[in-house]
């Protein structure tokens, strides 16, 4: 907030300002006082502050009244040794008693207690003094909530949110998470944690479920608290109610404290079952963009996701010069590889030289991405056209890891898993299945990753195109050192389905903890459908239900391209796409599910007409 210049106040009387993000002023300008406003944000629920400093020359006669209207009320006052206040319902008045105080020690200062439920309201101070009238008004903007899943045996961090989703206020909240110059001391968080949830962080003490932690001097914006989950974690979901403390001063002789209330709403899952592509921490799955700009650079933008399912506009998360990257020479997944509970994502990069190399960007938790990290790689014996990756966690330790189809030039085929490590970079290739020459072929094969037997292992799931017409669903599920069964054959049908004409999703699309698999189906009639294959307790699948449908026209496959996660945060998997139109817009869609397995109809979010080609946009899954 920009402090406007005080100026033209008669008996140096100094107008309400807020102390943080402002030098105070100690002085004033002669002059008529004209009437200023200062409106400032603060959270309901917490306790702001109102504060008048007065230039030299009062008298005993003089009288500074201030009338506050509205939902919030006065709290404790702090009249300094200089003057005597006193309130009276919504009127506090303050008198300086005889004498000429050191600047530094003219001070009144008074608590605005805004209540609860008290969102979107407004409260104003209205201030007749010697100097003429002023006001202040205070808008209460929703106290923080922070909405985040956990994972049993990961080590998530635990983002608490600061007002206004992420961006701090200017006054009153703002103290706890602002890192103001004006904060005497570090600010405190006291909060409660799930039962087998235990805080990792030098900055906090834990006793039973109750937390405190004193914030570094310095810090900004969102609080981040590092955490175990015991792999025996009871699940569930907790809401609590924090609290966010700090004494603000003004020179050396005046501190308030000021509190900021929030809340928590942390869901304990088991292992793997936390939202996938969850880039902010939110408890909602995000959906993020590789772009390959026409000059050669490259970068990552995130839409986050809103509570509706729909996203926000793409906010850049990283990028890369000129040269550093070739789409042509990246196969992309995304998953959480170092089992913070935030979304990251991993490349298998195919060089000019003939090394394949693998290569991860971790999500920080606003959104972004750190600088890519470089872990196993190989100079010769991979060929990177021979590679299909996807994402899981193949050996239940919480965090996930890479799975590659490798389909040998002398016909075989083998899965070979890259167990993640702590960092989030990957451990050399073990050999987690194979199938001797003609047995598969991998142009007749469209892959999805999930935990179809809802053991927490995630398992690989492909939709084979037989030569003869037929198609069927089969399954690899998952031993807990990262190895496969051999596959499994469920749903099959011997005509009527095209192979070519599916596109394969994964998620759970009913909210039993199981993992299904939804095909887009794009009719030669011109309509589209979007057909859904829950997950049986085996990891096979059922025969498909009808989940949703458009006439023919109104979607073009080829304009398209999906990610599944939880969208909205129900805890049931949705499907969202980036749409290219003909007329060179772009779009954000979401499906989000019905608790039977089918979707609701899709909902556009973020659009714009130009600046985006869709060709050069590659969407994570």
């Amino acid at each position: 907030m920009n402090v406007r210049p005080l100026r033209n106040l008669a008996l140096s009387v100094a107008a309400v300002v807020p102390l943080l993000g402002a030098v105070p002023l100690l002085g004033a300008v002669p002059g008529p006082a004209p009437a200023a406003q200062y409106d400032v944000s603060v959270t309901e629920g917490s306790i702001a502050r109102y504060s008048q400093l007065a230039g030299s020359g009062g008298t005993a006669e003089d009288t500074y009244s201030y009338t506050l209207s509205g939902a919030a009320s006065w709290g404790e006052v702090s009249p300094g040794p200089f003057f005597h206040c006193a309130v009276t319902g919504a009127v506090l008045k303050c008198t300086p008693f005889q004498g000429d105080p050191h600047a530094s020690e003219r001070v009144v200062t008074a608590q605005v207690v805004v209540p609860e439920g008290s969102a979107g309201s407004t409260s104003t101070v209205t201030a007749v003094t010697p100097a003429g009238r002023d006001t202040h008004v205070y808008t209460a903007a929703e106290r923080p909530r922070t909405a985040q899943s956990l994972a049993a045996s990961g080590s998530p961090t635990l983002v608490i949110k600061a007002p206004e989703a992420g961006e701090t206020p200017d006054f009153g909240s703002a103290l706890a998470f602002g890192g103001s110059a004006w904060v005497v001391g570090p600010p405190a968080f006291a909060f409660e944690l799930p039962r087998g949830v235990r805080e990792n962080s030098p900055d906090c003490t834990q006793d039973g479920q109750q937390v405190t932690c004193t914030r570094p001097q310095g810090g900004a914006g969102d609080y981040r608290v590092p955490l175990t989950v015991a792999a025996d974690a009871p699940e569930g979901t907790t809401t609590t109610t924090g609290t966010a403390t700090a004494r603000a001063g003004l020179g050396t002789v005046f501190g308030v404290t000021v509190v900021t209330p929030f809340e928590l709403h942390l869901e304990v899952k088991q292992r793997g079952a936390a939202p996938r592509h969850d880039y902010n921490a939110d408890g909602r799955s995000d959906m993020a963009v590789w772009y390959d700009y026409a000059d050669g650079s490259d970068a990552l933008h995130t839409l986050l996701a809103k509570p509706d399912g729909g996203f926000n506009a793409p906010a850049a998360a990283w990028q890369a010069p000129t040269g550093h990257y070739a789409d042509s020479r990246m196969k992309r997944v995304a998953g959480d590889f170092n089992g913070d509970g935030i979304g990251d994502i991993a490349t298998v990069y195919g060089y000019a030289t003939g090394e394949v190399r693998l290569i991860t960007w971790l999500g920080k938790g606003d959104g972004t991405f750190r600088a890519p990290l470089h872990s196993w790689g190989v100079a010769s014996g991979w060929a990177f056209s021979r590679m299909t990756l996807q994402a899981g966690d193949f050996n239940g330790d919480g965090r996930d890891d890479l799975a590659v189809w490798y389909d040998y030039a002398a016909g075989n085929d083998a899965l070979q898993t890259f167990l993640a490590k702590p960092d989030g970079g990957f451990s050399a290739p073990t050999a987690a299945w194979e199938a001797p020459a003609g047995h598969f072929a991998r142009s007749r094969m469209k892959f999805a990753a999930g935990d179809f037997d809802g053991d927490g292992i995630g398992d690989i799931a492909a939709v084979y195109g037989y030569a003869d017409g037929r198609v069927a669903a089969l399954t690899w599920t998952a031993k807990s050192d990262g190895t496969f069964n051999a596959p499994r054959s469920s749903w099959q049908v011997g005509s009527g389905w095209t192979f070519s004409r599916m596109t394969l999703q994964a998620g759970d699309f009913n909210g039993d903890g199981r993992d299904d698999l939804a095909v887009w189906y794009d009719y030669a009639a011109g309509n589209d459908a979007l057909q859904t294959f829950l997950a049986k307790p085996d990891g096979g699948f059922s025969a498909p239900t009808a989940a949703w449908e458009a006439p023919a026209g109104h979607f073009a496959r080829s304009r398209m391209k999906f990610a599944a996660g939880d969208f909205d945060g129900d805890g049931i998997g949705d499907i969202a796409a980036v749409y290219g139109y003909a007329d060179g817009r772009v779009a954000a869609l979401t499906w989000t599910a019905k608790s039977d397995g089918t979707f609701n109809a899709p909902r556009s979010s973020w659009q714009v007409g130009s600046g985006w080609t869709f060709s050069r946009m590659h969407v994570l899954d």
